[in-house]
């Protein structure tokens, strides 16, 4: 396990982490060709970047800045969790995946009773919902290495997809013109989150969760369009979600508190679990009327 930012170099591929960072790799293999070609050149290993002035970077310098623009600087990355933290964000995850499948089953049991795009939105609800789960906890669960790297990516992309996904069948209830111009805007403002975390991975980290917490609240602005032709237990179960996930930013960023990647997951699960109350709850007062 790592003990400091110093020791998180070797947990990324380094040829990956140079392209990455916009440097230039050179193998020790390739570096050995290069001074039995030439006496002239440099003979320096690893890493090599010249800059605009043509002065030469060390290596040192090259690797750390390899190392601040690929690796996250949050926690597990600059320190690791301890036993008891691990299994408590397993117990939460496992508690998240039973209840992300089950409530998958119950939405697509009364989804063949809605007509059109309203059937359609519980099943995008409902796929959005798994796969934030499925992959919050493939992240979560896996080792340090270049794989956490990647899985990284999708486990934040995925955030802002079910944003989006939430809004799809509250929003579906209504089929009017408002209503789908909105739904557009959500939709393209999540895909952009998901370029900027694909992209750039732990670049613009502040930028992303102001992205969420905007995408997450963006239905006040649009109260008309989006809640109410919601009833007000529905709004209301919505509302203390959108709480619960925001307080819950606060301890994802709190890095230095034990368990705080826990408590973190819980305020998400309470949510999700009301949010889906609130959906179950519309869906089948709409699923009765057409039935």
């Amino acid at each position: 396990m790592f003990e400091s930012v110093a020791d998180v170099q070797t947990i990324v591929d380094p040829q990956e982490a140079a392209e990455s960072a916009g440097l230039k790799y050179v193998s020790d293999a390739r570096a050995g060709r290069r001074r039995k070609t030439s006496r002239s050149k440099s003979s320096r290993k690893g890493f090599t970047h010249t800059c605009a002035d043509g002065a030469k970077l060390t290596d040192a310098d090259v690797i750390g800045s390899v190392k601040l623009l690929a690796v996250p600087s949050c926690r597990p990355f600059t320190r690791p969790y301890d036993r008891a933290e691990l299994v408590a964000d397993a117990i939460l995850h496992a508690a998240w995946i039973g209840f992300a499948v089950t409530g998958l089953a119950l939405l697509i049991s009364m989804a063949g009773g809605l007509p059109g795009f309203q059937g359609t939105s519980v099943w995008i609800y409902g796929v959005g919902l798994v796969t934030v789960v499925a992959t919050s906890a493939a992240y979560n669960a896996w080792p340090l290495g270049s794989t956490k790297l990647l899985l990284r990516r999708f486990d934040q992309s995925a955030i802002y997809l079910f944003i989006a996904a939430s809004y799809t069948p509250i929003i579906a209830q209504t089929d009017m013109v408002s209503n789908n111009i909105f739904l557009v805007v959500i939709w393209t403002l999540a895909c952009l989150g998901l370029v900027l975390k694909l992209a750039f991975p732990s670049r613009f980290e502040r930028l992303g969760i102001l992205l969420c917490l905007t995408l997450g609240w963006s239905g006040l602005l649009a109260y008309d369009v989006v809640f109410s032709p919601l009833a007000p237990a529905t709004v209301c179960l919505i509302m203390v979600a959108g709480v619960l996930y925001s307080i819950g930013v606060v301890f994802h960023l709190w890095d230095n508190l034990r368990f705080q990647n826990a408590i973190w997951h819980g305020f998400v699960l309470s949510a999700a679990g009301l949010q889906f109350v609130a959906v179950f709850h519309m869906v089948s007062k709409a699923a009765a009327a057409t039935g």
